[in-house]
């Protein structure tokens, strides 16, 4: 059985929230079996959110999650939260501008995705979570990048279809950054 757990953590307003539900839907589109649990702070915006998600090619039997396969962590709280529930040999993925890594323990990949600069070179720093959800999608492997990009132009095209353009270029950048020398440290 291939089964992989997720967790993407980050602030409120981040698109944590939205990435965690693009790859929902892109498994669901590849006929995967998933869970999404999202967690929300006091505050929607500029609080703490977080979702864990696991994608399975069989029925998932329970939500608990002890440690993560990949780890996807937009700021320096959520690095510092969640980097020690990653399983051995598992990689976590960090917004380059907001995370600053500790020295590596060899026991898992730290990967650091120049989000926002690629973001912004594309045209506007707000789809910075796409390109992270476009390396989340190389990283795990679990779900094809067609299936991601149908969801983002099925989800994005009912209130925002002048942001899918952006929106895929930003996804395909992210996959690009983890295809080429990946940039692990």
């Amino acid at each position: 059985m291939m089964e992989h757990k997720i967790l993407i953590a980050g602030f409120g307003g981040q698109g944590v929230m939205l990435m965690g539900q693009l790859l929902c839907l892109g498994a669901f589109l590849e006929r995967k079996k998933v869970l999404m649990l999202p967690a929300y702070g006091g505050e929607q915006r500029g609080g703490t959110s977080n979702c864990t998600i696991i994608i399975s090619d069989e029925d998932i039997g329970s939500p608990s999650v002890r440690r993560y396969d990949t780890i996807v962590a937009m700021n320096q709280p959520s690095f510092n939260t969640f980097h020690g529930f990653l399983r051995e040999g598992g990689q976590i993925l960090t917004n380059k501008s907001m995370v600053e890594l500790p020295e590596e323990d060899g026991r898992t990949t730290a990967v650091e995705i120049p989000i926002l600069e690629t973001a912004a070179r594309l045209g506007s720093e707000r789809a910075a979570n796409m390109v992270m959800l476009g390396a989340l999608t190389a990283a795990c492997g679990m779900v094809g990048k067609a299936f991601v990009q149908q969801a983002v132009v099925s989800e994005l095209g009912k209130k925002r279809p002048d942001m899918i353009e952006l929106n895929l270029a930003a996804l395909d950048a992210g996959y690009s950054i983890m295809s080429d020398p990946c940039p692990v440290k």
